[in-house]
């Protein structure tokens, strides 16, 4: 009945029954014979965990057995005693690409493939899949002695009943081709072809899953011959599933071709493009500008009108992918009809698109909009595009205006960010407060180019009051952001600022009565050391600091003790010795162990 015992298996091995056999497993537990017994005996346990178990283990048994035994004995019970659970199949699948080595080496890879095909017929794709994986592996490891075997195995698949194994040797075929003489080929590609025109949906589907490989590696005579006709037959297929497959095809076959044989390409990506089914028009739009690029920037021109139509069409899914796509579609068209098409056939679309019903296009038509400025140049940005800046910054879906905000330095460039101050500041007073954390994060980011181009006065009387509030935010991640912003601005302005302006304002936080503040207070202090003159130290930062360390909040006393270190870098020795001193030494009989050591450490360094 195919059944063995552990005794059967390990009774005729004298070492195993002389000795302890350790093998690793994978909770890192080394096995004796006696466990490894139990995990054998445990492949026809009742208990679903239990059997798990044992096949999760099956290569801990197959190193104790030894080559010979594993082929004769293991793979044969094995494939005797496949369990009908989904887990177990899986599992076993998983185990089956380690077992090259197991049972004897590239040369021995032949002998796993019954249980490799008992598993590719199992009617969960999961398990199929798993399987398809495995076969993957070991073939790509097997010798050409073994690899017969997989030819084979192959055959027969593309000859099953069932359409559950044709769809398996379509994906096989992608990895047996590549390794195969090429008679081997020639006969695989046709089964492979005849697959294209399977009866059953999901072996056509397989087939176009599988064409973008087989385009990769394929000859061009084939690709000329055969494949073109396939993809042709799979966009026009009546199951949408195959067709919106057959899109990303579309690209690598072009690209394979050549820019003359691309041109062939382009009726059946306009096909696809104008399919009835919104989601084959998205894999159109989604893969518009590598199609773009595989056929060349001057026979892209004929590509404009799709894409327009892509950019205007039912289904907001398919504009929000293809508005994505314009700044890329717009640099890959020929330079000297590059800024005409952008004004003369994109911007409708556009200016559409900035009024779009769907808050996600208009956020992904804001992500890349900016960039078009470098594309049209200077006047045609303040003419066409400027006006859909201040549209979209005046947006009432925060990931609209964050995204034109995230991307200022591409206008910057080109005009300057001048002439969107007016409406940036709205923008950023209602992104500051924010109810997302990493909306106010991404403002936060962006703030610095802002205070450039808009200069210190505009940024004292508007901006710096936002700036400060992040400090006391209460994730802390912004805060952070927040005291690098500060460190940002004040490098941006310069020292003169920084004296005037930011260090005031830091003391006045580092007297407030939330602890979060006072200690924010510090970490901006710590920024502000660079640009901060001796003297500001002196009298300002690191009086601050030793308040500070006195408080009644140990962390705050411990960043504290780091604050007055790092002031030391610009402060004279008399200016340590009757400052800094004093309170180091206090510090070392803090209550707090922590303060203490950072203290002692410090009195130590700093030659105290």
């Amino acid at each position: 009945n195919g059944w063995f015992s552990a005794k059967s298996l390990l009774g005729s091995a004298p070492s195993f029954m002389d000795q302890p056999v350790r093998m690793e497993v994978s909770d890192d537990t080394e096995l004796s014979v006696a466990e490894i017994a139990v995990l054998i005996d445990n492949l026809k346990n009742l208990d679903t965990e239990t059997r798990l178990r044992s096949v999760q283990n099956v290569g801990v048994i197959a190193a104790a057995l030894g080559p010979q035994r594993t082929r004769d004995e293991l793979i044969p019970f094995l494939l005797d005693t496949i369990d009908d659970e989904e887990d177990m199949q899986i599992a076993l699948a998983e185990e089956m690409k380690k077992f090259v080595p197991l049972v004897g080496g590239p040369g021995f890879a032949h002998t796993i493939v019954p249980v490799l095909e008992a598993l590719v017929s199992s009617e969960d794709a999961s398990v199929r899949d798993k399987a398809v994986d495995a076969i993957t592996t070991i073939v790509n490891t097997a010798s050409a002695e073994s690899l017969g075997q997989f030819v084979n195995l192959f055959r027969r698949l593309a000859d099953g009943q069932w359409f559950t194994t044709r769809a398996v040797a379509a994906s096989l075929a992608t990895v047996l081709y590549p390794r195969c003489a090429s008679a081997v080929q020639a006969e695989i590609l046709k089964k492979y072809l005849t697959l294209g025109q399977d009866p059953t949906p999901m072996v056509r589907r397989a087939v176009a899953a599988a064409l973008k490989d087989v385009i990769g590696f394929a000859s061009e005579a084939v690709l000329e011959s055969s494949l073109q006709r396939l993809l042709t037959d799979c966009a026009a297929d009546d199951q949408d599933s195959v067709r919106l497959l057959a899109a990303g095809s579309c690209a690598p076959l072009a690209a394979r071709l050549g820019q003359r044989g691309a041109v062939n390409v382009l009726p059946v990506y306009n096909r696809i493009a104008s399919d009835a089914s919104w989601r084959v028009r998205y894999m159109a739009a989604e893969s518009a500008t590598e199609f773009q690029a595989a056929l060349g920037a001057d026979t892209s021109l004929e590509l404009v009108p799709v894409f327009v139509a892509l950019l205007g069409d039912n289904e907001a899914e398919v504009r929000s992918v293809a508005a994505g796509k314009v700044f890329a579609f717009a640099k890959g068209l020929p330079q000297a009809q590059r800024a005409p098409i952008v004004q003369e056939r994109l911007l409708p679309c556009l200016v559409n698109i900035c009024s779009d019903a769907s808050e996600y296009v208009r956020a992904s038509l804001a992500g890349v909009i900016m960039g078009l400025a470098s594309l049209v140049g200077k006047d045609s940005t303040i003419r066409n595009l400027l006006p859909l800046f201040l549209q979209l910054l005046k947006d009432e879906c925060s990931d609209v205006r964050l995204n034109i905000i995230s991307h200022l330095e591409d206008v910057n460039r080109v005009i300057g960010i001048g002439q969107l101050a007016q409406a940036l500041l709205p923008a950023i007073q209602e992104l500051a407060q924010d109810k997302a954390w990493r909306v106010r994060l991404a403002i936060i980011e962006n703030m610095p180019l802002v205070a450039r181009q808009l200069g210190p006065e505009f940024f004292e009387e508007n901006l710096k009051a936002p700036c400060l509030q992040w400090l006391q935010d209460p994730i802390f991640a912004v805060r952070r952001a927040a005291v690098d912003n500060i460190s940002n601005v004040s490098k941006v302005f310069g020292a003169d600022y920084c004296k005037k302006s930011l260090v005031p304002s830091i003391l006045k936080l580092s007297n407030d009565p939330s602890f979060v503040a006072r200690l924010t207070s510090l970490f901006a202090f710590s920024a502000l050391l660079e640009l901060s003159d001796a003297e500001t130290i002196k009298s300002v930062i690191l009086p601050a600091a030793i308040r500070l360390a006195r408080d009644r909040i140990a962390n705050i006393r411990l960043n504290a003790v780091k604050t007055i270190i790092k002031s030391t870098t610009k402060l004279d020795r008399s200016a340590i010795e009757a400052g800094v001193r004093p309170a180091l030494l206090e510090l070392q009989n803090d209550a707090d162990r922590d303060v203490q050591f950072a203290a002692a450490c410090a009195v130590q360094d700093l030659g105290l």
